[in-house]
């Protein structure tokens, strides 16, 4: 049998190996989504009308079904057979990039950090583009909706790994990316806040506070959460960020193996007036602030965070 691979985390794909299979037409591919997030086991035929016309499905439907997923088979071979429950896409989870995922978050509740991390990094490895792109509606735009929640979620459980590892300046620019991408996540905020504040950039911090807040009462009319609230809060009153706890010796850093603390350098310490002037403009829009950020985090030695070792 040939060995099959089926993208979902993105435009729904499908690779017989290696090489693309033309699946053609939404209702086909709406198909091979929802047989493969079912892989191994049967989808009832009412359920795949459901799938593939979530609305006024027609008096033919059932008869569509069939020469639907007769052309499948066509494409396919017999990996898709049918019995007394429906259709069976015979293929391993693990050969279907949302279910490889969902595995491994669900793998990275284990207690081991580096464990975690390397699982929650290649389950999110996977994603190339928004779950079930282009075939989303009806139960597969449930389904979608699930899976970006679940990514989400990801991220925030590898960013308190990754953080509590004080590689707060390795992070910054992904987190940035991330937090652009959730702007209403109140805990992907509050990280990237804190992980600026604890860089020096208080300004930089408040800003992703306020613009969280902007972004959460227009799309709700309502306050931010505690967190973010309290947060800003405690920026806005001048303490110094409080510092991360040393990382253990099993997460490899170079933190873990020097003792002591260096001191807290002055934030910009030996950037040009001009840089200066240019990042203190960066006011208003949360989107200029986070490609800053990027861009500051890629210059090697764009800035220093205190609570990081040098060179990571």
């Amino acid at each position: 049998m040939v060995l099959m691979r089926i993208a979902l985390l993105g435009p729904v794909r499908v690779y017989a190996a290696d090489a693309p299979v033309a699946v053609r037409g939404l209702r086909a591919r709406r198909a091979i989504a929802l047989l493969a997030l079912n892989a191994g086991r049967p989808v009832a035929v009412d359920h795949l009308v459901d799938t593939l016309w979530p609305e006024d499905p027609p008096a033919t439907c059932r008869e569509q079904v069939y020469n639907c997923v007769a052309g499948l088979r066509r494409a396919l071979g017999a990996t898709v057979i049918r019995g007394d429950g429906g259709y069976t896409l015979m293929v391993a989870a693990d050969r279907v990039d949302a279910l490889a995922f969902e595995a491994s978050v669900r793998s990275a509740a284990a207690p081991d950090r580096a464990a975690a991390v390397a699982a929650l990094r290649a389950g999110l490895r996977l994603w190339h583009g928004d779950a079930l792109e282009g075939v989303a509606g009806g139960p597969l735009g449930r389904v979608a909706t699930r899976l970006d929640t679940l990514r989400g979620d990801a991220w925030e459980r590898l960013f308190d790994l990754e953080l509590a590892a004080r590689r707060d300046t390795d992070l910054l620019a992904e987190l940035a990316a991330v937090a652009e991408r959730y702007p209403l996540r109140e805990r992907l905020t509050c990280q990237l806040a804190t992980a600026l504040w604890e860089c020096g950039w208080a300004a930089r911090a408040l800003e992703v506070c306020q613009e969280h807040r902007r972004q959460v009462r227009a799309e709700f009319a309502v306050e931010p959460g505690a967190a973010v609230r309290e947060l800003e809060a405690r920026i806005r009153s001048g303490q110094t960020a409080p510092a991360r706890p040393a990382a253990s010796p099993a997460a490899g850093t170079a933190a873990s193996r020097s003792p002591g603390r260096r001191p807290r350098p002055a934030p910009h310490a030996g950037a040009a007036p001009v840089e200066r002037a240019r990042v203190d403009r960066l006011l208003a829009e949360v989107r200029v602030l986070l490609a800053e950020v990027r861009g500051l985090v890629a210059d090697a030695g764009g800035f220093s965070c205190p609570t990081c070792p040098p060179g990571t």
